[in-house]
């Protein structure tokens, strides 16, 4: 876990359930610790909780085909988002900016986060206590990820190298269950 200092400090837990529960005060990134290369499919549930006031509707955020510049795993950051900035990847942020920003961007390693799609629609924004099901598909050729079974962003590309997958959220508190990895 990569979380920014805080005090108190952010908390990860898993729950009795199975489930991880994360409370981020500011920001956090938590890595899959696996580099993942060719075609994959991940998919997990996430719900945002509003349980308490340290707990806000925003920020339900992913990386993929994450690495240095040397193709290397990203090295240990403090968790605040430009942080990452040198970082080549790719990165939703759903519900991001206190849940009024949808957005697809491409890391291009040199601080540049190029702007691939955006909504401010209210269907495309976060519901408090929802939990959604999230699938993430990488190809040869395309990137899609879907929520709920709807297809929000999806990108043609060309074959990355090995990188990694994170969950990054900021201010806010979540809970993931049902994580898979299907490798073709």
């Amino acid at each position: 876990m990569e979380s920014e200092p805080s005090s108190p400090p952010s908390i990860t837990r898993q729950e009795p359930d199975g489930s991880l529960y994360l409370q981020a005060r500011k920001g956090m990134t938590i890595w899959l610790l696996r580099p993942l290369s060719g075609s994959y499919t991940l998919s997990f549930e996430r719900t945002i909780l509003t349980s308490s006031p340290s707990c806000r509707l925003s920020d339900m955020n992913f990386f993929w085909a994450a690495h240095e510049q040397n193709n290397a795993l990203p090295h240990i950051r403090d968790g605040a988002l430009a942080s990452y900035n040198n970082l080549i990847l790719l990165y939703a942020g759903i519900g991001g900016n206190t849940n009024t920003t949808t957005r697809f961007r491409w890391y291009d390693g040199s601080g540049k986060r190029q702007l691939l799609q955006e909504s401010t629609q209210e269907k495309d924004l976060l519901q408090a206590g929802h939990t959604y099901h999230i699938t993430l598909t990488v190809s040869k050729e395309t990137t899609t990820f879907l929520i709920d079974g709807k297809t929000v962003f999806s990108q043609t590309s060309t074959p990355a190298p090995a990188g990694y997958f994170g969950i990054r959220t900021v201010g806010s508190c979540q809970k993931l269950n049902n994580f898979t990895l299907l490798l073709d």
